[in-house]
């Protein structure tokens, strides 16, 4: 955590893989600062990541269904959203939601907005040139 302690608040936004890093740099930037987890996580710390100010790569309806869900149990969000990107496979194989999908799971988020935020589209592209 003693890392993170040094970071400027002059970016925008912060990425990091890990939740635990998310949590550490949450910490220490600015709340009008956002800290997005890069990568799709499992739908048991959609709550955790709500609590912590976290925004959320997403990569399936059941995902966003589940989550919603247990969103909708916490008695006082005061109108407070979970965050999320949904993250797009465009060719690497990882975890992403293949393009031809990608509408509607968005559209899934969409229907969830009083629990979810759609912040944007994300993607690990699978060739840096020749494209």
């Amino acid at each position: 955590a003693a890392f993170y302690e040094g970071l400027p608040a002059s970016p925008y936004a912060y990425g990091v893989e890990a939740v635990a890093d998310g949590i550490a740099v949450r910490y220490v930037v600015p709340e009008s600062k956002s800290v997005l987890i890069m990568y799709p996580q499992e739908v048991e710390l959609a709550t955790l990541l709500w609590a912590e100010g976290l925004e959320v790569a997403i990569s399936s309806e059941e995902w966003v269904e589940e989550a919603a869900a247990r969103l909708r149990e916490i008695p006082s969000r005061n109108g407070r959203r979970l965050r999320v990107h949904l993250f797009v496979d465009t060719g690497m194989a990882r975890s992403g939601v293949l393009p031809d999908q990608a509408p509607h799971v968005a559209q899934v988020v969409l229907l969830n907005s009083d629990v979810l935020e759609f912040r944007g589209m994300m993607s690990h592209f699978c060739c840096t040139h020749g494209a």
